[in-house]
């Protein structure tokens, strides 16, 4: 019985830990997921098993035009997202160029 208790007890914690809202309040994510909201209103949807860099380079085969831009904002989220050493004015220029990004 003191098994079931510590196993539920466990399993409550991990599912607390992994729940979807934890992603959310990453902010590099959150605007990188405005990001590709963007270019998904242009018809350029990112697909889930995608990654950032496969995505950039596909959105610049088909809108050249955007490249520099695309190339900008990927490498910034890069960076603060798997570098771990991100300033905050890099955090915020990310997010001024994600929101000045007009596709």
């Amino acid at each position: 019985m003191f098994a079931l208790i510590i196993g539920g007890l466990l399993a409550g914690i991990a599912i607390w830990l992994l729940r979807p809202q934890r992603l959310q309040t990453d902010p590099v994510l959150k605007i990188y997921r405005t990001f590709c909201h963007k270019l998904a209103r242009r018809g350029l949807i990112r697909r889930e098993n995608e990654t950032a860099g496969d995505f950039a380079r596909r959105v610049k085969q088909q809108r050249p035009e955007l490249a520099r831009r695309v190339d900008n904002i990927t490498a910034l989220y890069a960076h603060l997202r798997y570098a771990g050493n991100g300033s905050d004015k890099q955090l915020l220029q990310f997010k001024q160029s994600v929101v000045q990004f007009k596709p």
